[in-house]
């Protein structure tokens, strides 16, 4: 349960007490006072469910992706270990984005939660799916398709990394207009030559 989940019911809890044990007023009216108060503290309280950069949750992340690779080993597909290597790079290279502008954190730790778990499990279904070594029409399609989802899945990771990078470049593009326009605003004279 998030935590402004329960500070909310904590102080809506407390609004009731005193509004109907202390104030005596109607309990209808206590209740209703009670539930906006609950509400007005899920919206105050809303920055105490914000993730943070933990080390921690990050080294889950890369237990998740050593799983998945440890997974894609045992997998006699040499186009799987590729896509899986990708999204090993990927997840790298998206946890250092993070680490350099930790902003996106709880975006980057909800996709990761998502699409590696994901992963794991296509490559669990596709293990299975190889252990019987049959030819079957049905096994193959079935094969087939979650090779074909592991392939979107690379392709979510890459545009994930993509997105990071592609904001962090913009986030850089407004600083230095906001300093341009500092420089402007405060009419200091800046030599282009002696920047170079």
């Amino acid at each position: 349960m998030n935590k402004r989940y329960i500070y909310a019911g904590i102080t809506g809890g407390i609004m009731f007490f005193i509004t109907y044990m202390l104030l005596n007023i109607n309990v209808f009216i206590s209740l209703f006072i009670s539930i906006a108060t609950f509400g007005a503290s899920i919206l105050i309280f809303k920055e105490k469910d914000i993730k943070l950069y933990d080390e921690n949750i990050i080294s889950t992340y890369y237990t998740k992706v050593s799983r998945l690779f440890g997974i894609a080993k045992t997998i006699n597909n040499e186009e799987l270990i590729s896509i899986v290597q990708d999204i090993c790079t990927y997840t790298d290279r998206i946890i250092k984005a993070i680490r350099e502008r930790p902003k996106k954190v709880a975006q980057v730790y909800s996709f990761f939660d998502y699409y590696l778990n994901f992963s794991i499990k296509i490559l669990d279904q596709y293990n299975d799916l190889t252990i019987y070594h049959t030819k079957s029409s049905e096994l193959q399609k079935d094969a087939d398709t979650l090779l074909f989802n592991m392939k979107r899945i690379n392709k979510a990771f890459e545009q994930q990394f993509d997105n990071m990078y592609h904001n962090s470049k913009l986030d850089m593009d407004s600083e230095i207009k906001s300093f341009e326009k500092l420089i402007k605003a405060n009419k200091i004279e800046i030599d282009k030559e002696e920047v170079k």
